[in-house]
């Protein structure tokens, strides 16, 4: 819970960002002034965002010089800080902070540790205000649209090391508040349509239209969503799904034909594929640590327990070296989940091509489907890493020869536990392998 929100933004918001001039430091300029510089900046826009926020010739603050900041302390400088928001907000405040493209705030080289030190000044003041003041609590949130590929791990400010998850997109409410999603006749809301409420077949279709229009919008991009006509393939899909969504409620046939309309318009295209020689870490989740391959990845996502992964979209169109050990494994699991979103596209197609004809489609789109193919290609990825399956610390392990590889690759595959002896399980469609 907070009481405030203030937003810091170092770049882009219409011009309205806060920069510190001179834009390089001097060269006398060491570390330590340089921190000190940093935390005088932030008291500096504070001032600006609760006072002068709607002059934008006052986004670009001075760079305190050494004579300014005298004998101060870094300490005595975030004390300042602290105590002017607790006067100015109050006592028992409670902040969020968002620090948006924290890391273009000044000039910062590769392995610029000035500059990283300018920064690291900023942040820990603002990050400081609760700690020496009438403010309750105080959180800050660094924010960037892009991986900060272009500073090395020499050349971090250290102060920005605990990801935040990024929230997954709620499809249902985007359906109600987007009026082009919304299809007609739902009166009882998007979770329960009133005109599926008795038929258990259209209520998975259903699902699967809402289960395939995620993974479309995050392909066009979820902000786009948010800037009317700002992106041509977004109102190009906008246009198509309310047309296709509209029918005659008195016509049996109508209400599948512009379910399956939907779903085929929410197929996703086909992407050309890259080389990534840490595929295999980004599937299984990595350790989120400081490291210069996690810094070139643009698209990471943060799965809990401080591990990262990269996006579904990435995911799908990662290509491992030939020598890899795990690239056949890895390529066998990842064309199978590819396929299952995929799955119904052309049959679904010819269905609403042919006039008159009563829309039954062939292939079911959930039934778990997704799910199993997902553990395929995480298992036998694991696998051929790892050379075993282990499931947790006290649990015996299967191990995991080059044949139980291939043919965890090559089968529907699905993992139970066995709550009665604590154990895990691992079925397959051609025999039952036991760990327990």
């Amino acid at each position: 819970m907070f009481t405030h929100y203030l937003y810091f933004a170092f770049d882009n918001n219409d011009g309205r960002h806060f920069s510190v001039t001179p834009f390089r430091p001097a060269k006398d300029v060491d570390e330590e002034l340089a921190e000190k510089q940093g935390a005088a900046f932030a008291l500096s826009i504070m001032e600006v965002l609760l006072e002068t926020a709607d002059d934008p010739y006052m986004y670009v603050c001075p760079r305190a010089t050494s004579d300014e900041l005298g004998v101060k302390t870094i300490e005595k400088l975030q004390e300042e800080l602290a105590a002017y928001v607790g006067k100015t907000l109050g006592p028992g405040c409670k902040l969020l902070i968002q620090c948006d493209e924290h890391a273009k705030m000044c000039a910062r080289g590769k392995d610029d540790a000035v500059g990283a030190a300018f920064s690291r000044g900023m942040m820990v003041a603002l990050a400081l205000i609760g700690a020496s003041s009438s403010v309750a609590s105080c959180n800050v949130v660094a924010t960037y649209i892009e991986r900060l590929t272009s500073i090395s791990p020499e050349g971090s400010s250290d102060v920005c090391r605990y990801a935040v998850a990024g929230v997954l997109p709620d499809v249902d409410k985007i359906m109600a508040n987007v009026p082009q999603l919304s299809f007609p006749h739902n009166s009882d809301g998007p979770h329960n349509p009133k005109l599926f409420a008795d038929d258990s077949r259209r209520r998975r279709l259903w699902a699967t239209l809402r289960f395939r229009l995620g993974f479309k919008l995050t392909e066009i991009g979820l902000q786009k969503l948010h800037l009317e006509n700002s992106d041509k393939d977004m109102e190009t899909f906008l246009a198509k799904f309310a047309k296709a969504a509209q029918y005659d409620s008195s016509c049996g046939v109508a209400e599948d034909r512009a379910l399956y309309a939907c779903i085929v318009l929410c197929a996703t295209k086909r992407r050309s594929s890259r080389r990534e020689v840490n595929a295999t870490k980004l599937l299984l989740g990595a350790d989120d640590v400081d490291d210069e391959w996690i810094r070139q990845v643009n698209d990471l996502v943060v799965v809990g327990n401080n591990r990262i992964s990269a996006s579904l979209e990435s995911l799908l169109v990662m290509r491992l070296p030939r020598e890899d050990k795990s690239c056949k494994l890895f390529r066998q699991g990842q064309r199978l989940f590819a396929e299952v979103l995929r799955s119904g596209d052309r049959a679904v197609q010819n269905l609403i091509s042919e006039e008159g004809s009563k829309a039954q489609a062939d292939v079911d789109w959930l039934a778990g489907t997704p799910l199993e193919a997902s553990y395929v290609w995480a298992l036998s990825t694991r696998a051929s890493v790892d050379g075993e399956l282990a499931f947790g610390d006290t649990c015996s392990y299967l191990s995991a020869t080059q044949s139980t590889r291939e043919h965890l690759a090559s089968s529907k595959t699905y993992i139970a536990q066995n709550k009665s002896v604590g154990s895990f399980r691992i079925r397959t469609t051609a025999s039952t392998t036991s760990a327990g």
